[in-house]
């Protein structure tokens, strides 16, 4: 159903929407960086992080390519699938840049190494720290989290004095498949790791 929108009609909607909003008159700065060289960028003053890392292997250049591609206004090379009943490559269904980001913390042998090297570019600069992530019920056919919240609470406490676990009550997950794939979810859709 997503597919079949008219993208220049809900693009127009969109910028309508935004431009009616009210402009704000604060100092504001928007970086485009890996977490890892803006944490070590003493160049850069802020009090607190707070972290929205991906829990599951999807990467979120799945969802937002296009608007780094707004972003960047470039021209990227678009990857190719290849589709054995066809036999040449075609577009990716996506329509996916090839340099698209592939975020280690959506890769199993890579989050943990993320999350520690994330906690520790935080705790170098004796600033607190929120991290929102999701729980996973191992029970559900949910799609696995990359790290059980006991561990990413461990690797946490390796570098902070506290790390308390807070759910988020009251809300759920936009699912943006079919509905068919949606399953129950029995525990809180979110939880915040306080680290000070």
């Amino acid at each position: 159903r997503d597919r079949s929108i008219d993208v220049t009609s809900a693009f127009r909607a969109q910028i309508k929407r935004f431009m009616e909003l009210p402009n704000f008159d604060r100092n504001h700065i928007a970086i485009r960086g890996d977490y890892r060289e803006v944490l070590a960028d003493n160049h850069l003053q802020y009090d607190a992080v707070y972290a929205d890392p991906p829990y599951t292997r999807d990467h979120y250049s799945r969802f937002y390519h296009v608007l780094e591609t707004m972003a960047r206004h470039d021209e990227p090379v678009i990857s190719t699938t290849a589709i054995r009943s066809v036999g040449d490559p075609r577009l990716s269904r996506g329509h996916y840049r090839v340099d698209r980001h592939q975020s280690p913390f959506c890769i199993k042998s890579k989050a943990a190494l993320a999350f520690r090297e994330l906690f520790s570019g935080i705790s170098n600069r004796r600033i607190p720290a929120v991290v929102s992530y999701s729980p996973y019920g191992v029970e559900s056919a949910n799609r696995p989290r990359m790290l059980t919240i006991d561990e990413l609470q461990q690797i946490a406490q390796d570098h902070f004095r506290s790390v308390e676990v807070r759910p988020v009550e009251g809300i759920s997950h936009n699912k943006l498949n079919l509905s068919s794939r949606n399953v129950r979810v029995n525990h809180h859709a979110e939880v915040l790791l306080v680290c000070t």
